[in-house]
Parts: structure tokens; sequence; C-alpha cells
């Protein structure tokens, strides 16, 4: 193997480019870092920093993309990560144990302690997550204080949680799940059922071989009462031999396309038995003598209470998502950078793809969403501390309502941006975007699950729609109602408006980029409104029909132009405030915040034209010069682009990808790993195996015909 390599080496040489491209845009523009640290992390990157500190130093944390394990190595191996990290931040919580609630329920903090360990490996983190967040948050938010062993028995890593939601037959439908838990009086217990196969608990994180405790969603019965889901702990494993539990049957769901290091499992229970303090009772309790007490009389209102209290898992699906697109578009804006393809007859050096207007087009708007969404993560954050705060007070469902609707539309848009922009950095890297060592595919097939989990994004947009429609509603009828982010709601028809500037320059001033959107929002909030009122006026139109024949250019369009117009609106107000000097900073990072809040517009614009042309609220020659900007600022944004990257998270310690080195020598990266990758050299150990056996070959023919 040596001696190959060897020869190789003598051979083959990395080819240095004349000069450092990757160098050159670097220094193109000087951005603000302090500035893009107060963006990501709030003020909290200590937080980030003590977190990262072991993926640097403790070994166990071998780079993604420098691991190739099967499945079941895979999962051994993100145990012993789980493991690592619990033990180098122990002291740390122990010191103090509100320290460690303060951290894990406040989504500021767990955001920027929670950065490293998912751009290092979403699957590790995602085992992290499920046991410290929908675990611990379930029974922190619904139980009382006799749950508290469990509470510390997580957090110390006594016991390993999961979350039990989800059933074969029943994902986003959770008022159908099938699984029961039947109050013996006698003995002062519930029964934990799985009626029939297809309510077995599915699809459950860390269930099928490494939990040993469950938050399991069940219908509570007494008598033959059903009194609806509530939450139960649930133990799964002995913790002495880690076997199953008797009466519980767990196995595993099978290979998955991404985060396959996560053991996700089935469950049945066989008539089970827990004691009846194992149930969450902070909404609702079953006393010894089984009466049952509610503080939320309302079924359906308790059961989106109890749903409520667990949304913390999305806020971070909206957080993570512009961290997960910086970190492709590093690597695929390096990579262009680096990478010459083609160029002009005659010239002596090929062109940077950088260079290229179309490459250009296809990565410099992902680069805009960014800023625009982390902004909008921001202000969820801010404002989830303060009204979760409320969470299960009845008095404060307006402001809770207004902030689960916001998040719904913020998951599904931030999600689904992600994935698109994963898949262009992949093919924007060309073949050798396709390559394992060049992360981008890692990235992609472990973000693929977000646009589901946590709830179904087309599922979550009817939510924001129906949030927006009792708005409306509310409008017309002359209520006066306290929001934080719907004053641009109109009862005033805007059907045939048109767009107010007179010039060019008018037209490309932020305010009235902010007024284009909110033109949008109300044309289909109110048209929407029109169309449902019509449908549930006619009495032989059942009110579920009228709902869903509304959704399809309606109501579904309406959700996500809300979470695109949320996004342009904290953007617009973090731009008023770089010009108006409130917050400080340099000429080079106020230009590309500048140009990059006009890209991320008019390419939203653009995206939707149909919708904003109709009615001719904007005219044709609006269309035009929306593609003329487009192409001016993808321009201008080029000499920034790479320093804005370059702010992004992870730093070039724990980076991983081999077509986008820091040190500018692409080439030699690529041959560096693939020389010394395993298994580059040798052959097939089936080798005998790949040619098949000549067949005799017939006697020659002699050109006589048989007698």
């Amino acid at each position: 193997m040596l001696s190959r390599l060897n020869i190789l080496q003598c051979h083959v040489t990395s080819q240095p480019a004349p000069e450092n491209l990757l160098d050159k845009y670097r220094k193109m523009s000087t951005i603000d870092q302090k500035l893009m640290d107060d963006i990501d992390y709030l003020g909290y990157k200590n937080i980030t920093e003590m977190f990262e500190a072991p993926l640097k130093s403790d070994p166990v944390f071998v780079k993604e993309t420098h691991e190739e394990l099967n499945r079941e190595q895979d999962r051994e191996a993100a145990v012993m990560k789980m493991k690592a990290m619990y033990n180098h931040l122990s002291p740390y919580f122990f010191e103090d144990m509100n320290r460690y609630e303060e951290v894990f329920t406040d989504p500021i903090k767990f955001n920027a302690l929670a950065i490293p360990l998912y751009m290092y490996n979403q699957g590790v983190s995602t085992k992290y997550t499920v046991n410290l967040v929908l675990f611990y948050m379930t029974v922190l938010n619904l139980g009382t204080a006799q749950h508290e062993k469990w509470k510390e028995s997580i957090s110390t890593g006594r016991d390993l949680g999961c979350f039990a939601l989800t059933e074969l037959s029943h994902g986003s439908n959770v008022r159908g799940i099938q699984t029961t838990a039947t109050y013996d009086q006698e003995r002062d217990e519930f029964i934990i059922n799985t009626p029939n196969d297809v309510a077995m608990k599915f699809w459950i994180g860390g269930a099928s071989k490494s939990a040993t405790v469950s938050a399991v969603f069940a219908n509570l019965i007494i008598g033959d009462k059903n009194e609806g889901p509530h939450v139960f702990i649930v133990p799964l494993r002995d913790k002495k031999t880690y076997n199953v539990l008797p009466g519980i049957i767990i196995g595993d769901c099978g290979k998955k396309v991404g985060q396959d290091n996560i053991d996700n499992g089935f469950i049945l229970f066989n008539n089970f038995r827990i004691p009846r303090e194992n149930m969450l009772n902070k909404m609702s309790n079953v006393t010894r003598e089984g009466k049952f007490e509610t503080k939320i009389p309302n079924p359906d209102h308790r059961l989106a209470l109890i749903l409520g209290g667990i949304s913390q898992g999305r806020i971070l699906i909206i957080g993570f998502s512009p961290r997960i697109i910086g970190y492709g578009l590093k690597i695929a804006l390096r990579f262009a950078a680096m990478r010459r393809q083609f160029g002009k007859p005659g010239d002596k050096e090929e062109i940077p793809l950088i260079e290229y207007p179309l490459h250009q087009y296809r990565l410099f708007p992902y680069l805009a969403n960014i800023f625009a969404f982390k902004l909008a993560s921001n202000e969820i954050y801010y404002n989830w501390n303060e009204i979760s705060k409320d969470l299960f007070d009845t008095k404060a469902q307006q402001s809770i309502g207004e902030l689960h609707a916001t998040i719904s539309s913020l998951k599904a848009i931030h999600s689904w941006t992600a994935m698109r922009a994963l898949q262009e950095c992949r093919e924007a890297c060309g073949g050798l975007g396709y390559s394992y060592y060049s992360k981008l595919g890692i990235l992609r097939a472990n973000w693929d699950v977000q646009q589901t989990w946590e709830g179904d994004n087309n599922v979550l947009l009817q939510q924001t729609a129906k949030y927006l429609l009792d708005v409306i509603q509310a409008k017309f009828k002359g209520k006066e109602l306290k929001t934080r982010w719907q004053q641009w709601v109109s009862s005033e028809p805007v059907e045939g408006a048109q767009n107010e500037s007179k010039t060019d320059e008018e037209f490309l001033q932020d305010d009235n980029l902010l007024k284009v959107f909110y033109h949008r929002s109300n044309l289909l909030l109110q048209r929407s409104a029109m169309k449902m009122a019509g449908k549930v006026s006619d009495k032989t139109v059942h009110p579920l029909d009228a709902w869903n024949d509304t959704q399809v250019f309606n109501l579904h369009h309406l959700a996500k132009s809300y979470g695109e117009l949320f996004g342009v609106m904290q953007f617009h107000k973090f731009i008023q405030k770089l010009k108006s000097g409130e917050i400080k900073t340099n000429a080079d990072t106020v230009e590309a915040m500048t140009l990059l809040f006009q890209l991320h517009c008019l390419t939203r614009i653009e995206a939707d034209l149909g919708t904003f042309r109709d009615g001719d609220y904007l005219t044709s020659e609006h269309g035009d010069l929306i593609k003329q900007t487009i192409l001016k600022l993808l321009g201008q944004v080029k000499r920034h682009a790479i320093a804005l990257v370059e702010t992004f998270y992870p730093s070039e310690e724990l980076f991983d990808s081999m077509i986008a080195p820091g040190n500018g020598d692409l080439y030699g990266s690529i041959i560096n790993r693939i020389y010394y990758s395993k298994d580059a050299f040798g052959k097939i150990k089936n080798w005998d195996q790949c040619l098949s056996p000549v067949a005799t070959a017939p006697e020659a023919t002699t050109g006589k015909s048989k007698q």
C-alpha cells in the first residue's frame, strides 16, 4: 500500500493555483464578526464555546466524513458521543441544577448550546435533544412536583428518555391515537395497552435500542369514559440488564434515508401497569377514588395546550435552518471561489465559478435567506421566553395562539428552504458535491426529516391559516385584538389596489418593499376569508369539506406568504436600525446587509410574481425592474459573499468538507483525502466472481452444408 502511494506521489502531485483564490475573495470585504456573532448567539457565545470544547479535544468525536460505519457501529458511536458530552458538561450543570433548567428551557441559550453538536452530527444531536427537550420538557411543562425525580434522572444521565406520541396509523392526527391508559382503582394503577398492531407507537427516536423510559401519549380511560389523550411516564427497560420489561415489545423501524444512527423503534404495550402518579397531571388529574379532575374542561382545548407545551422542538428547527443552510453555503461558495471552469479563448486562466451570474443566482439568494431566517428565529426566541410563562393560562391564549401560528408557518418555510438550499449547494459543486466527503449529501439526507418531524409542514400551515382567518373575522366584526405581529392585517379591501411607487427608486425603497409583502398577504387573506364564508354559507357543504376545498391556491398559499412576510418584517426592522446608527458596524457590513435585504425581497417577489401581479398591483414594468435589479444585486453581493460565509459556524477547526478547505488548496485537499480514504486501493474481495467463465466456442463452420 505505502509503496503504491510513494509511486503515485512521484507521478501525481497537487498543482497549486498561481494565486490563492479563496483568500483573494475573502479579502474583498471586511464583515463585522462581532455583529454576526450577536445575531447568531444573542450574547451567549460563551455557551457555544463551552459546548464545542469536547468536540475539539475528545478523540471520540471523529469528524463525520472521516467515519465510514455500518448502522450498528454508527448507533454505538452515537451513544458513546452522547455519553461523552454528558460527562464533559455534567460538572457545569451539577454546580447548580437550576442552571440546567435555565439553559434547557430558554431557546436562546439552548440554541447556543445545541449549535456545535448539531453542526457536528445531526443524528447525535437529535438523540441528545429527544432526551433533553422532548422528554425532559414534556415532564417539566406537563408534570408536577411528584415528577421531579424523572427530571433529575434525565438531567444526571441515570435515565435516557424518548417521546412516544406517533403511532403506525396516526402521526399528525393526535386525536386519533388508539393507545389506552385505563385506571384500575383497586390497585391504584394505570394499565397501558396497545389495542391492535396499527396502534403501536412508531418512529420513536431512541426507543429500539437505548431509551429506558418514555413519555407516552395515551387515551385516558376511567370506567367507560374516554377522557382523551394525556401523557404518562412509562419505564421501558430494566436498567441493570437493559432487557425490555415484561408486557412491552420493542423493535426497530429499520434502515432510514438519514440520521440512521438514531434507533427509531416501535413499541407495543400488553396491559403494562404503571403507578397512578406516573400520569403528568399539571392540567388534569385522576384521584385515588378514580375521579377525573381538569383545569381545562374542553378536550380539544386541553389537547392543544398539551401539544403547545412541546413546541420548543419546532422552534429549534426554525433556528437550526439558517445554520444548516450556512454550512452548505460555506462549502458551496468556498468551492465556487476555488473551482475554475471554462473561459474566453486566449485567456490564461479559466473563470472561477463564483464569477458566473447563473451560479450567483443559484446560491446568493440563500445567503440572503439566512439573515432573514436568523432574525425571524431570534424574534421568536425572545417572545417565546415571555409568552411561554403564560402557556397554560387560559386568559393568555390569544398571544399564545399567535405565537403558535407564527411558529407553524416559520417551521414550514425555513425547513423547506433549507432542504432546497442543500440540494442546490450539492448540485452547484457538480460531481464533487456528490462525494460523501463533501458533507453536502450528509447534511441533505439528515435534514430531510425536518420537513415532517415536529409536525408535517403542510398540516402546520393549516394552523397558521386558521389563526389568520380568526384575526380578519375579528377585524370585520370591529373587535380589537391585541397582537404582536398582525398590524398588517387590513379590513379594507385590497383587491384592485396598485403599488403607489412612481419611480424605480421609490419601488426599491425598504418601506415600499415591505408594503408589497403586506399587500400579498392581505390579498390572500381576504380572498381566503371570502371563499370560506361562501362555502360555509352553503348548508349542503360540510364545514370540513369547505375547509379542505379552500386549501389549494388560498389558505395554503396564505400561510406560506405570512411566514415570508414575517421574515421580511424582521429583516426590515434590522436594516432600519443599521441605517439609523442604532446598530453600529462598519461600512462593508452595512452595505452587505442592505444588498441582501433587497435581494431577499426581490427574489421572493420574483418567485411568486403571478400573485404580486394579480389585479395589476405590480405591473409588467415592475417585473422587468425586479429581474434587472436582481442581476445587479448579484454582482454587488459577490465581493461580500466569501467574507460573509467565513463568519458562519463552524470554525475551521470543526469544519468538515474535502471540497472546501480553508487553506484554499482545493485539489490538494481532494487528492490527499482520496488517496488515504478507506479501501482506496486494491481489489474487491470477490474479484474471482467479477468475470464469467468464457463459454466453449462452437465449432467453426466450414461453409459446407450438411447433407
